[in-house]
């Protein structure tokens, strides 16, 4: 409660990644499940990352890799990222460049 889409991001990229953004922009909103559930989803991208540490809830556990453009992609392509959120904002992230705009 009274905390941005933009604070929640930051924040949760660093509690779950051990990441903190110096640069994050909202690029997308949507409905996951529209007719039954009022869910919504907040795409951010974030750029110009700081290694700091993780700082998870109890009942969370996290591991966290690096990949590249090329790879995400690839793996995309190979239907190995089953997650649609995921791929919603890398193919966001490749049409509209959004990324380097930050």
């Amino acid at each position: 409660p009274g905390e941005s889409v933009l604070e929640g991001a930051v924040r949760e990229l660093e509690e779950e990644t051990g990441y903190k953004a110096r640069k994050v922009k909202k690029v997308y909103e949507y409905y996951p499940a529209v007719g039954y559930s009022s869910e919504k989803i907040h795409i951010v991208f974030a750029k110009e990352l700081e290694l700091t540490s993780k700082n998870l809830d109890e009942d969370e556990f996290t591991d966290v890799y690096v990949f590249s453009y090329d790879e995400v992609f690839k793996m995309i392509v190979e239907n190995k990222v089953k997650d649609a959120k995921t791929i919603l904002a890398f193919l966001l992230m490749d049409k509209f460049g959004g990324y380097h705009e930050i």
